[in-house]
């Protein structure tokens, strides 16, 4: 079993969620505006808009440079037109900014039941501890307010570092920071391409989190962060 020096993770959907959910909050604002489409309808709507303008807004940055400025115009793209999809035309500036506001309230956010226990008992075995994530620089503010700041020696977001995931310099530069080599760390992501690839083009070992049983993955797989103890030699 190979021996690790760090754990690092990924942080939306492998350690904090939104309670309501991402569609919930959409839907909530939607109506309050006079949209009477169902919960289902918005997340089907959301989910087809952000497919259709991910390639124009994500592409073209073969270097995946990014910033909070860049980061935003990007998702008020994207959030303007699933509202203008939904009918709400007059309006659907005004709820792109209302989401931004909504999204950096850590009232909204919540930790994974077992994330606590696990990075606590990491913190005590000895690893060095940290997050890559594609965010702006609200995720800052994020850990501190849910408890995640001081279990971490590094958090390495996107709009603040300059690149994001899969380019190799997000994680190079979480890892140089905590002076760990690449084949000392294990990483934890719930997307392939951002995620694993990105950890194992840097040659970091890479383990997907997929809590609903949902990915084809054929890869290194778990559902819980407490499957982690016996990949780590964590008693």
């Amino acid at each position: 079993m190979k021996t690790y020096k760090a754990v690092l993770f990924d942080a939306g959907n492998t350690l904090l969620y939104t309670s309501p959910s991402v569609a919930e909050i959409y839907h909530a604002l939607a109506k309050q505006y006079g949209c009477q489409a169902s919960v289902d309808e918005v997340r089907e709507v959301s989910k087809r808009t952000y497919l259709e303008l991910k390639e124009a807004l994500f592409t073209g940055n073969p270097e995946y440079r990014v910033s909070d400025e860049e980061d935003l115009k990007r998702w008020t793209a994207i959030t303007t037109a699933t509202f203008r999809q939904l009918g709400l035309n007059d309006c659907a500036d005004k709820i792109a900014e209302e989401l931004v506001r909504t999204f950096k309230d850590p009232k909204i956010w919540r930790l994974f039941p077992e994330v606590i226990e696990v990075l606590s008992r990491l913190k005590s075995e000895g690893y060095k501890l940290g997050i890559i994530s594609n965010w702006s620089s609200a995720l800052l503010h994020l850990c501190a307010a849910l408890g995640l700041e001081r279990y971490m020696d590094v958090i390495s977001v996107s709009a603040v570092v300059g690149w994001e995931k899969p380019s190799p310099r997000i994680f190079q530069k979480a890892l140089s920071s905590i002076k760990v080599l690449p084949e000392e760390a294990l990483y934890v992501g719930d997307t392939y391409q951002d995620d694993i690839l990105g950890a194992r083009n840097v040659g970091m070992e890479a383990i997907l989190i997929d809590r609903l049983s949902i990915n084809n993955y054929p890869g290194p797989r778990i559902q819980d962060l407490r499957e982690l103890y016996p990949l780590v030699r964590c008693p």
